[in-house]
């Protein structure tokens, strides 16, 4: 066996550390700025955007708005009732608003029909492409898909309030987030794939464009992050209920606000960057590729924010609170499961410890360390 040199370890050890350093620089650079800020005449109680980040749906109060990504408005259009949620078709073509019944708008914002179900109201929509599939979460506790000339494809109840939906691109898959801190995943047309149940009542709920990630919010405080197949792969405790997530496509990340504070977590439940607002977040959205976050306010300022990490939108005007290193501990893996077809997946979480690259390269410097001191791993 050939052994090495002390000296030579550590000189090998530093310039290792060195590149990692010179790495986490180079992810810093990647942080999102704050594009522009919109002042609400209410708080923002739904967001739509579509998959290129391009346009934004927003309801506040009992107005619908539509911003270009240059923060224009291009329209607005009164709704008869307080809005509950705003769903927007991938491609931006339609948009759907939950309040006192069900509406649907088309891009120049004229009106195509409105959904009044046994007189209950609705709390969420979500659109699939050409808004083929409209899924639309109503008070009875009932999930009904209408296609786009307003006719009934499928309906399922649930047994509880759903405060939060949404559907893939296709059509094919439905999630809800619910008052009886479930969390839904549907095949549209069929039933229920699989469910599990949090702390509390879910508020916000999200599915990456192809139904592979499924991502939810709950009043419990917690992010969770599932796959299409029923694996939990990680969830993260926040400090305050979260009420609005969202994730892209092709390892674009997982967006989340709770409380005052926008926080965008890999695909692996590494926090990347986090962002405070200064008020309370009610609503966020993500674009296909990860590279758009919208986020809209209420309690202590009525605002609609768009962050993005496009440097040629951006040029060298960069702001926010350059945080991703701060809570990768707080990260819990959860115990994975491949049972899809088990209607009540418990999801127990493990009481300590890291998850993704953070956690691996961790684990990898203190292995190294250990060589390099003579000490056993863990030791300081």
């Amino acid at each position: 066996m050939i052994r090495r040199s002390r000296p030579g370890l550590i000189a090998c050890g530093l310039l290792v550390l060195a590149v990692l350093l010179c790495g986490t620089a180079s992810a810093e650079e990647e942080a999102y700025g704050l594009l522009w800020k919109a002042e609400m005449t209410a708080p923002v109680s739904g967001m739509g955007i579509s998959l290129d980040g391009s346009t934004i749906a927003v309801g506040a109060g009992s107005t619908l708005y539509l911003f270009d990504k240059n923060g224009h408005e291009l329209w607005s259009e009164p709704i008869g009732g307080q809005i509950q949620g705003v769903g927007l078709s991938p491609e931006g073509s339609h948009i759907g608003v939950a309040a006192d019944k069900l509406y649907l708008f088309d891009r120049e914002g004229n009106l195509l029909w409105t959904e009044k179900t046994n007189n209950f109201p609705y709390h969420d929509v979500a659109l699939s492409s050409n808004a083929s599939n409209i899924a639309g979460a109503c008070d009875d506790g009932t999930i009904y898909v209408f296609d786009s000339e307003q006719e009934v494809l499928w309906d399922a109840s649930l047994g509880a309030d759903c405060y939060g939906i949404a559907i893939s691109n296709d059509g094919r898959f439905i999630a809800a987030g619910c008052g009886d801190q479930g969390v839904y995943l549907l095949l549209n047309g069929e039933g229920t794939l699989w469910s599990y149940g949090t702390g509390k009542a879910v508020a916000s709920i999200g599915m990456s464009p192809t139904g592979g990630y499924i991502v939810a919010g709950s009043l419990d405080r917690c992010v969770y992050l599932s796959t299409r197949g029923g694996d939990h792969l990680w969830k993260y405790p926040a400090t305050k209920p979260i009420h609005g997530v969202a994730v892209a496509s092709n390892q674009g990340g997982v967006a989340a606000g709770s409380g005052d504070t926008v926080y965008l977590f890999k695909n692996d439940g590494e926090l990347a960057w986090k962002y405070r607002v200064g008020s309370s977040i009610e609503d966020l959205e993500i674009s296909a590729d990860g590279a758009v976050v919208a986020v809209g306010t209420g309690m202590g300022g009525n605002s609609l924010y768009l962050f993005t990490n496009d440097r040629a939108l951006l040029g060298e005007n960069t702001t926010g609170d350059q945080e991703g290193e701060g809570a990768l501990e707080d990260v819990v893996p959860v115990n994975s499961t491949s049972d899809t077809g088990d209607e009540n997946v418990s999801v127990s979480a493990n009481a300590s410890g890291t998850t993704g690259a953070a956690g691996s390269m961790l684990a990898w410097i203190d292995n190294l360390l250990a060589i390099l001191f003579n000490r056993a791993p863990g030791e300081f």
